[in-house]
């Protein structure tokens, strides 16, 4: 033992020694203490345009920047290293609104600062503008599917700062002056064209729209970029030629526009497809009811927006499952059962206080719920003393928002009368509980639950004629409840009067006239009794899949 705690100690000791002369044990030391960032260049600001379908450019500004190191591309999480650099706030994050961009993230990792740019589809570096140590870089990315294989194969891997001119014109930082009053939007682009030297076609997607504005000395790229976000165009490049219009009708131009299958497992087909349209803004769909699919075309950053939309709308939701106890009791049993609900909802109160309800899983076998246990050994005890019974225990499960209905009745037949030939007709009178409630699922486990329950019983028959005619009761009540999961509620108040007699007589002398009376006697009851209904919500959450999808 005490060897084995020696070599502990010694492995301990020269982990310590190593950690304290490492790199990683001094970036630590300057995540926790207060970095010098003396002699260290400050990045002052970074903005992001998306210049194409397909390629997006990231402006870095700041002060004697060194040249950045790629450390990850060609996914959606692109990274980038500025060694002994930093950022005023030490971290930095921006949310984009752009088909290709999420958000940029700055994050101090010691003596680098860190770039992760998140995109919506995989993208690589295409090229990189100025020269070490510059105060402005600019970062061209391509999507991995604009790139031919060859392009792929032989790219270099930016290493050096060289700079690189791009092949986008509207990339460019030229300064370009316009003061323009009411001119057509198609002909503001063929302005453009004479500017950058290019063919431009305007599809005939571009709006009949007039615009009016005055730039002085502003890049290019921001001139072009403002009609783009203000009339919600964009531009695809072939060759010397500039298409610009409307993202889809580029997308069918181009080629670009793909077709998938979804397999819709719990909505309806045409819901989703009319979603899909509001949400995704996707124009082509074709619903297949029989299959329950929907097929989509789109082009690929549509496919994103698609799936994200489809998973929260094809989702099977949650369930509720109300556990219930329908009791008759009798005047002499009434107290004990007031006082046994309420030790129950103060159990449930204490139980909720110290520690939240328990959640309930999906499998039946695994609920456990002492509150029902000690109700139900309340009501044998009634039971045997007579003064109360059990009418129904109903567990019911319905979807949120679904109305869920038990029936736990009898029927009895009875002849309801004869037909044309003489022989006699039967029917059937039904009697006993019947629960109906559509719960709703609220904020922070809050169950809304409208609820109707309804009970009767036959008392007799009444002879009419060659009929029989059945004497019933009927109680009901309907409310509006809101509880939270595993809360017990309680609905009382279905009185009920049986009034009856019954007769005492000495055989043969209560037969005799005049003074049979005297050996008979009539005895009167009335029996009051009250139905009581005592429910449990339960929220089952149900696990969701993955969005079925194929492709065309």
């Amino acid at each position: 033992m005490k060897r084995s705690i020696t070599y502990s100690f010694f492995i301990l000791l020269v982990l310590t020694v190593f950690l304290a002369a490492s790199p990683v044990a001094s970036a630590i030391a300057a995540e926790t203490a207060e970095t010098d960032f003396s002699g260290f260049s400050v990045m002052s600001g970074v903005s992001v345009i998306q210049t194409g379908d397909t390629e997006v450019m990231v402006e870095v500004k700041g002060n004697s920047l060194p040249a950045p190191e790629i450390t990850k591309e060609g996914t959606t999480k692109l990274l980038l290293s500025w060694p002994r650099s930093y950022v005023p706030s030490l971290n930095w994050q921006k949310t984009y609104h752009f088909p290709l961009v999420n958000s940029v993230t700055l994050e101090q990792n010691g003596e680098v600062l860190e770039m992760m740019i998140s995109v919506n589809e995989a993208m690589t570096v295409k090229e990189l503008q100025g020269t070490s140590p510059a105060n402005r870089y600019r970062i061209g990315l391509q999507t991995m599917r604009a790139r031919t294989e060859d392009e792929l194969q032989h790219a270099p891997k930016i290493k050096s700062v060289a700079p690189v001119r791009s092949n986008d014109p509207f990339a460019r930082n030229v300064p370009v002056n316009m003061d323009l009053r009411d001119v057509e939007l198609r002909d503001v682009f063929r302005m453009f064209s004479d500017i950058v030297g290019m063919n431009i076609i305007a599809d005939p997607s571009v709006p009949a729209a007039y615009v009016t504005m005055t730039l002085k000395d502003v890049p290019l790229r921001e001139a072009f970029g403002y009609l783009m976000k203000m009339y919600d165009v964009t531009y695809a490049i072939m060759g010397r030629t500039i298409i610009v219009g409307k993202a889809s009708s580029l997308g069918k131009t181009l080629g670009k526009e793909k077709t998938r299958s979804y397999h819709i497992a719990y909505a309806e087909p045409q819901a989703v497809a009319g979603l899909l349209q509001g949400l995704a803004g996707i124009d082509q769909i074709v619903v297949d009811e029989r299959m329950r699919t929907i097929y989509v075309t789109a082009r690929d950053e549509q496919f994103i927006k698609v799936s994200e939309v489809l998973e929260r709308v094809d989702n099977p939701g949650r369930q509720v499952m109300l556990q219930a106890r329908i009791i008759e009791v009798s005047d002499g049993g009434q107290k004990d059962l007031q006082n046994s609900i309420s030790a129950i909802y103060k159990k449930w109160q204490f139980a909720y206080a110290s520690g939240g309800a328990t959640a309930i899983d999906y499998n039946y076998s695994n609920i456990v719920d002492s509150a029902l246990k000690t109700l139900d050994a309340r009501i044998d005890y009634l039971e045997s003393r007579n003064e109360g019974r059990v009418l129904a225990s109903p567990s019911i499960v319905t979807l949120d928002g679904e109305e869920a209905e038990v029936k736990l009745i009898r029927k009895l037949k009875y002849q309801s009368g004869v037909d044309d030939n003489g022989n006699p007709v039967f029917d059937d009178e039904e009697v006993g509980p019947t629960l109906i409630f559509t719960p709703t699922v609220g904020r922070d486990n809050f169950v809304t639950i409208e609820l109707e329950i309804e009970t009767g019983d036959i008392i007799g028959f009444r002879q009419s004629g060659q009929s029989e005619v059945p004497e019933t009761t009927e109680r009901n009540a309907e409310t509006t409840v809101r509880v939270r999961e595993g809360e017990p509620f309680v609905i009382g108040g279905l009185f009920q009067e049986n009034d009856s007699s019954s007769v005492t007589q000495v055989p043969i002398l209560s037969q005799i006239p005049l003074i049979g009376s005297l050996f008979k006697s009539t005895t009167s009851n009335t029996d009051r009794s009250e139905v009581v209904m005592i429910v449990i919500p339960h929220i089952l959450e149900t696990p969701n899949g993955k969005i079925e999808e194929g492709q065309l």
